[in-house]
C-alpha cells in the first residue's frame, strides 16, 4: 500500500484514560511508518464546565465547526481516509456526514458502549443493562447520563443521528471494535454486523526483541496485584469481599494501585486489613516493578468491560491474570490459558488462587500469557492490522 494522508480525530475527555493512549500509540506508528497523520482534536479541558453544559445541550447532535473544519483540511490536504476515536461530543456526528459528502473513507474505533446505550458502560445503579438492548432501539428513559433525565434524552437522540448517518454512508465507514464484546453489543443493538471489525489495542513492546518467550520473573513476590479506577464497577470491592472470606488459606497480599471515588472507602480498608496494601498513583519504574513481582494481575470487573490494558501489562511480563466472568466476555484472557477466571463466589475464587500456588503451573500460564502478548497485542501486530483495515476500506466503492 502506498503512504496514506490520514486525518486522525480525537475528542479528548477532562481527564486522559485508555483511549487517549491508544489514540495517541496510533498516531505514533502511523507517522513511524512514513504516513502523513493530520492531528484533528477537540478538547474538553479547553472549556468551563458552563460552556461544555451548553455546548452539549445545543450543539452535540450537529456540530457545524467540525463539519467545516473536516471539510477544509480534508480537501486541503488530500486527505485518503479519516479515523475518529471519540467524537463525544465536541466533534458530534458531524464528522460522518462531512466524510461522506466528501466521498472520503471513515474509520471510527468504538471504546465503549456509548453510541447504543447512554450509560456508557451497559452499567448503572449496580445493574447489568445488556438485557436492555434491542435492535433498532436508541431512546431510553432514565437518568443514565450525568443523573439527568434531559441529558440522557439529549445523548439518545445524538445517537438516533449517528444510527442514521452510519447507515447513509454504510459504504464507506468500518466500525472497529476493540473487542468480542464491543462487537456483540454492537451487533445485538441493530449495527450492522458487516462493518464491525475487531481491532484490540496495543502496547509497546519494550525489550521484547530481546526476551525470550519462556522467561518468568523468578523474583515475584506473594501479591496480586489491581491497577486501574476505583468505581464501583471496576469490582475491586467486591473482590476484596470475595478474598477476605478465603484470604487464610492463601499467602497473598493485594496491591490496590489507582484513585477514584471508592478511593477513601480503600484507604481506611488498607488501614484495617494489613494484607492490603494501597497506592493512590504509580508510574514508571515503580509500576513496572510493581507487576514484574506479582503473582498476577486481577481484573474483577462486574460490568462489560471493552478491553483492559492492565491485563496486557502483565503479560509483557509473563505475569498472569485472574480475572471475572465479566472481564472474560471481551475475550481477552482464556480459563488455564493465559489466566484463571472466577465466578462471584468464593468458592470460585478459591479454586483460581489454588492454581497460583503451584509455581510450575503459574510459569506455564504465565509463559503462555506472554505469547500470547507477543502473537496478539503488540504495537507491530496492531499496525499491521490496522493497515488491513484501512486497505479493505479504501478498496471498496463509496457510492
Amino acid at each position: 500500500m502506498h503512504k496514506l494522508t490520514i486525518l486522525h480525530c480525537h475528542n479528548y475527555y477532562l481527564y486522559k484514560g485508555g483511549e487517549e493512549v491508544q489514540a495517541e500509540t496510533e498516531r505514533k506508528l502511523l507517522k513511524e511508518n512514513g504516513h502523513k497523520v493530520i492531528p484533528f482534536d477537540k478538547r474538553q479541558g479547553d472549556y468551563s464546565r458552563l460552556a461544555l453544559f451548553i455546548k452539549f445541550l445545543f450543539f452535540s447532535h450537529f456540530s457545524i465547526k467540525t463539519f467545516f473544519e473536516v471539510i477544509s483540511i480534508s480537501r486541503k490536504e488530500k486527505v485518503d481516509i479519516i479515523h475518529v476515536h471519540n467524537t463525544h461530543f465536541l466533534i458530534s456526528p458531524s464528522i460522518i456526514f462531512a466524510s461522506w459528502l466528501l466521498k472520503k473513507p471513515l474509520v471510527m474505533t468504538l471504546h465503549n458502549y456509548r453510541m447504543i446505550h447512554p450509560s456508557t458502560s451497559l452499567y448503572f445503579r449496580s445493574e447489568l443493562l445488556d438485557k436492555n438492548l434491542k435492535k433498532g432501539k436508541v431512546f431510553y428513559f432514565g437518568k443514565y447520563f450525568k443523573d439527568s433525565y434531559l441529558l440522557t434524552a439529549r445523548l439518545c437522540l445524538n445517537n438516533w443521528i449517528y444510527r442514521k448517518l452510519i447507515k447513509l454512508h454504510k459504504e464507506g465507514i468500518l466500525l472497529l471494535c476493540v473487542s468480542n464484546v464491543v462487537k456483540k453489543f454492537h451487533a445485538q443493538s441493530g449495527i450492522d454486523s458487516s462493518i464491525l471489525k475487531i481491532q484490540h489495542n496495543c502496547l509497546n513492546t519494550l525489550d521484547l526483541k530481546n526476551k525470550e518467550s519462556n522467561e518468568v520473573y523468578e523474583s515475584a513476590k506473594k501479591y496480586l496485584i489491581f491497577l486501574g479506577r476505583l468505581t464501583e464497577e471496576k469490582g475491586i470491592v467486591r473482590f476484596l469481599e470475595l478474598y477476605e472470606q478465603i484470604k487464610d488459606e492463601f499467602p497473598f497480599e493485594i496491591v490496590i494501585c489507582g484513585a477514584g471515588e471508592l478511593e477513601n472507602h480503600i484507604t481506611m480498608y488498607s488501614k484495617k486489613n494489613k494484607w492490603v496494601k494501597y497506592y493512590s498513583f504509580v508510574d514508571g519504574i515503580e509500576k513496572e516493578l510493581l507487576l514484574k513481582q506479582a503473582q498476577a494481575v486481577i481484573s474483577p470487573s462486574i460490568y462489560y468491560e471493552t478491553f483492559g490494558f492492565t491485563m496486557l501489562e502483565g503479560f509483557r511480563y509473563s505475569v498472569p491474570a485472574v480475572v471475572s466472568d465479566y472481564i472474560a466476555t471481551n475475550g481477552i484472557v482464556e480459563d488455564r490459558v493465559n489466566g484463571y477466571v472466577y465466578e462471584d463466589n468464593p468458592e470460585s475464587l478459591r479454586n483460581c488462587l489454588k492454581k497460583l500456588l503451584d509455581e510450575d503451573e503459574r510459569k506455564r500460564i504465565g509463559k503462555r500469557a506472554f505469547e500470547n502478548f507477543r502473537d496478539n497485542y503488540t504495537e507491530e501486530i496492531g499496525y499491521k492490522n490496522l493497515i488491513e483495515k484501512y486497505s479493505e476500506l479504501l478498496c471498496s466503492k463509496i457510492e
